[in-house]
């Protein structure tokens, strides 16, 4: 039998290769709708696929703003025209981390969709072969689902990381009777991504490397660039040379799925002397500035704690006048405004920003214990939170307006 999770692997797949006739032929998606063979026409599975996104078109007097639009909208420009994430997140309004999860949720919806329309529950399912391939991916999509899931990636020192790593692959290293080399500056900036996910791709990566030059040598470099770090492993075989590796290939699969999450990437290319180069490159973490405005200091200091692990740098200001004069010399990303300070009142100070022509365009979240919530947004508040504020709301909140 064919589970929920498998189909909707597969529907993903058949869009991300929507315009790829060799792997969209390979799928088993086109046999559990009964496509006809072939690539364009009636009936085949990749006039299937743009039928089934039409479908989810809204219909004529729906809003502009209803959430149907918006799946319908992710869909058909990034699968149907062809449209890259970072090209449609910008039209649409979104930052890259919160348009992957728009569009998962789009996906899902599509694939909900070609399940009922099809009958797909009364369909035979996979062949045992097909079965264990389509089952692992599945397996591997959920166990990254958390991933895609967070709001706000970490600030990670590699210098940290990387002894865990080592630990982890001393065994391997002495079994294989590889020697291993890392060449790891102490200045290297924070990295934008999760602990775990970095722990995992550098596990895998450099396991891989072990794996492939027994008795050879393996050695890492790090060398700090303007917005990334580069890992450079260079991986040499005791004698001979090396065969081509693909990045794409099953063994790097899943270290080039989490950098993707965080904006990195892994490639492989050989040395020019019989070896391999591995590059692993991380974006740096550029904490963004966020002015908070509350004349509590333990509630200031709570939204400072919350932002602490995050890309995001606290900046306090204890009154509205403070904050009016703070914001243009800070240049905030976002600010967080409380409404009932003495003096100046959040009201007053939200509309002297909206009505600066440097700070209107500063994204605004009003958190407050009133509940004048159409209020704040009348005024041009992007958000509002109501108090008491979690730090994941208030993450969740920053993550949605900030790039």
């Amino acid at each position: 039998m064919i589970t929920r999770a498998v189909f909707e692997e597969q529907v993903r797949q058949a869009l991300v290769h929507l315009y790829d006739y060799e792997r969209l032929r390979d799928l088993p998606l086109g046999r559990w709708l009964r496509a006809e063979p072939g690539y364009t026409g009636k009936g085949t599975l990749h006039q299937m696929l743009l039928d089934a996104i039409q479908a989810l078109r809204p219909p004529a007097g729906t809003p502009p703003t209803a959430p149907a639009w918006r799946t319908y909208q992710i869909l058909f420009y990034r699968f149907a025209q062809g449209m890259g994430v970072g090209e449609v997140a910008s039209q649409l309004g979104f930052g890259e981390r919160h348009f992957r999860r728009q569009q998962a949720r789009a996906i899902r919806l599509l694939a909900n969709w070609l399940w009922e329309h099809y009958h797909i529950d009364e369909v035979e399912g996979p062949a045992p072969g097909e079965a264990e391939d389509v089952g692992q991916q599945a397996d591997v999509n959920a166990n990254l689902a958390w991933i895609e899931r967070e709001r706000t990636p970490q600030q990670v020192s590699l210098n940290e990381v990387m002894p865990g790593v080592v630990k982890v692959l001393n065994r391997l290293l002495t079994a294989q009777g590889v020697r291993f080399a890392l060449d790891l500056p102490t200045d290297l900036p924070p990295l934008s991504i999760h602990r775990s996910a970095l722990r995992q791709i550098l596990v895998s990566t450099l396991s891989y490397a072990v794996g492939l030059v027994p008795g050879g040598s393996v050695e890492v470099q790090c060398r700090s660039l303007d917005t990334v770090v580069v890992l450079r492993i260079a991986v040499r075989a005791r004698e001979g040379a090396l065969p081509p590796v693909a990045a794409d290939g099953d063994a790097l699969a899943i270290p080039c799925r989490l950098l993707a999450m965080h904006s990195g990437s892994l490639s492989v290319a050989p040395d020019g002397q019989g070896g391999l180069t591995i590059d692993v490159r991380v974006p740096v973490s550029r904490r963004l500035p966020v002015l908070i405005v509350d004349d509590n200091p333990d509630t200031a200091r709570l939204f400072a704690r919350y932002l602490a692990d995050s890309r995001y740098h606290p900046v306090v200001a204890r009154s509205g006048q403070e904050a009016l004069a703070l914001a243009p010399e800070v240049e905030p990303r976002a600010i967080v405004l409380d409404v009932m300070m003495p003096a100046q009142d959040g009201w007053e100070v939200l509309s002297l920003l909206k009505a600066h022509p440097r700070l209107e365009r500063i994204p605004v979240i009003v958190a407050t214990i009133l509940t004048d919530r159409e209020l704040a947004l009348s005024l041009g508040a992007a958000e509002f939170l109501h108090k008491p504020v979690s730090q994941t709301a208030l993450l969740s909140a920053l993550d949605r307006l900030v790039e």
